[in-house]
């Protein structure tokens, strides 16, 4: 299905106006390159030259969207090359509110064409090159270049919003820095590694000091090392380690060896999820929006019977446009649902394989220890197991921990049982709110005077904690400033606390990821150890509104 196909769609903060003129000449200079006919092309004549056809159709929606389309169709001897670049603004009440450019390059070979196809699966076509290079790129918060962006220690809680972010949709593309070779020289063997990766993921090379900080905040097992690189995918989840599984490293010996090897085996996988994810809402619409307004009207002369004719074929063409709207929509949800599924399979599998492992080193010990029917018996009391609902976590909360206390909404909570990665969800809370308890306990005792993240990245020997890259110590300052957002964060505290019985809450922790990118819950929480002895969880539920959801 991928095989000849390329495909790259991103997001632009650049006004309308600049996006479809940057893209025009684009299209001039690609042209151009090819010795086509741009008089032609400016024109509107589909016939730029040779044996290819250039058509542009343009679309305008109710609600002030607006789209353009140029479709180049080249015949060879070898194979037909189609060429699509669409640039769609979305707009809200008449105002554009974002700007989307969708690249697709597809080979279509004949008998003799299949060394071409060969050289597109490990190529970036020139006109999504050339794009990427004229106009800001952005995959939500991960920005789209050629090269790698360096990371700087000051860069490191950016790149983990980037990679935990549930708004993006592509892979991120993170290198390290090597132990041994020169960071120059590195970065320069990382940027040929990465070449065949423009427009399918976001690429980072991390510094010295900063590939020592992120692995440090990200985790253990989330962590990549010693000049090896990791491809994350969307919907990065530090706080389950089976997570780790999903994101593939490549080590640094198998990028030094030979870099372009490297590069067609790290834009494999990124080039099929391109062609196979979902659209964007925002380009569901779009297709059938210019086939919409591309139609024709007979003329006042035509043969009745003609004019009947063409109506039909209309009827029976938007017949199908809904019927693939529809099968689009059932893909989007399958598509996620299948994601978050093969997901928490992964983790139970993961789980059961660690715990299996356990029990058999501490059996071989005890039979070692002459012990053989303490190491065969069954358990006498059944290990207490987490709870499986928001419902019983809450119950579980009110009765097991003492120094911690939910004051918050019970619906916000409650609601999210209603979504299919509902399970992974409890356990992840389960994990932050033991975490949080065993931290207040510390801080309650004196004997550890940081605060929870600082906890979460030092913990003492059989201390309950979460990666530390999944605590967020307080929001952006745009949140903080932000007078709505602000007050979505206000949450219930006892008097004693602070008087209005309100208050700013920013620290948060990162429950969850879900499919979609809608939900990816969160925990807030105040700590009031040093007033009251105790913190309180004003919220957890769905992510709260910033400049991304």
């Amino acid at each position: 299905m991928s095989e000849g196909k390329y495909r790259s769609i991103f997001q632009s903060p650049m006004p309308p106006s600049d996006g479809f003129r940057a893209a025009r000449d684009e299209m001039r200079t690609w042209l151009r390159d090819k010795s086509y006919d741009l008089e032609a092309f400016d024109r509107g004549d589909p016939r730029v030259g040779g044996r290819a056809v250039l058509l542009h159709s343009a679309a305008n929606s109710a609600d002030g969207a607006q789209t353009e389309r140029w479709h180049l169709r080249e015949s060879r001897d070898e194979g037909s090359w189609i060429s699509l670049l669409t640039v769609h603004a979305t707009a809200d009440a008449s105002r554009i509110t974002s700007i989307w450019f969708w690249v697709e390059v597809e080979f279509v070979p004949n008998g003799s064409g299949q060394e071409t196809t060969a050289h597109v699966r490990a190529s970036v076509p020139r006109l999504a090159r050339g794009l990427l290079t004229a106009v800001p790129a952005f995959d939500s918060l991960a920005m789209l270049t050629e090269a790698p962006s360096m990371v700087s220690l000051e860069r490191v809680d950016e790149l983990i919003d980037v990679l935990c972010d549930p708004e993006r949709r592509l892979p991120t593309v993170v290198a390290s820095a090597h132990p041994t070779c020169g960071f120059e020289d590195w970065k320069s063997i990382i940027e040929r590694a990465t070449w065949s990766l423009t427009g399918l993921a976001s690429l980072y090379l991390l510094d010295p000091l900063a590939t020592a900080e992120f692995n440090a905040s990200i985790g253990q097992t989330h962590a990549v090392w010693g000049g090896a690189l990791r491809t994350y995918l969307p919907d990065v989840d530090p706080a389950v380690p089976s997570d780790a599984l999903r994101h593939r490293v490549l080590s640094a010996a198998g990028i030094a060896d030979d870099p372009s090897r490297a590069a067609g085996i790290l834009s494999s996988l990124p080039r099929r999820l391109a062609v196979e994810a979902p659209l964007p809402k925002a380009l569901a619409g779009v297709n059938r929006s210019l086939l919409t307004q591309a139609r024709g009207t007979p003329d006042a002369d035509d043969l009745e019977g003609l004019r009947a004719q063409l109506t039909q074929l209309g009827e029976e063409r938007d017949i199908a446009l809904n019927l693939a709207e529809e099968q689009e929509g059932r893909a989007n949800v399958l598509f996620g649902d299948r994601r978050s599924l093969l997901a928490e399979l992964s983790e139970r599998e993961q789980q059961v394989l660690q715990l299996d492992t356990q029990v058999r080193a501490l059996r071989r010990r005890l039979v070692e220890a002459g012990r053989y029917d303490d190491a065969f018996s069954p358990a006498e009391e059944p290990v207490a197991a987490p709870p499986d609902t928001f419902a019983g976590l809450l119950d579980w909360l009110d009765t097991e921990l003492s120094m911690v206390e939910y004051t918050g909404d019970l619906e916000a909570p409650l609601s999210l049982d209603q979504s299919p990665e509902a399970y992974s969800w409890v356990r992840s809370s389960w994990d932050v709110l033991r975490a949080l308890q065993s931290y207040a306990e510390a801080k309650a005792a004196r004997t550890f005077a940081g605060d929870f993240k600082t906890w979460c990245e030092t913990p003492p020997p059989e201390a309950y904690a979460v990666p530390a890259g999944k605590v967020a110590r307080d929001e952006s300052q745009t949140v903080r400033n932000n007078p709505k957002w602000r007050r979505e964060r206000e949450f219930p505290v006892p008097k004693a606390v602070c008087a209005s019985g309100t208050l700013f809450m920013g620290s948060h922790v990162r429950v969850g990821a879900s499919a979609a990118g809608q939900i990816s819950p969160r925990l807030y929480f105040y700590d009031a150890i040093a007033q009251t002895g105790m913190i309180y969880v004003g919220y957890l539920g769905r992510h709260l509104t910033n400049t991304r959801t």
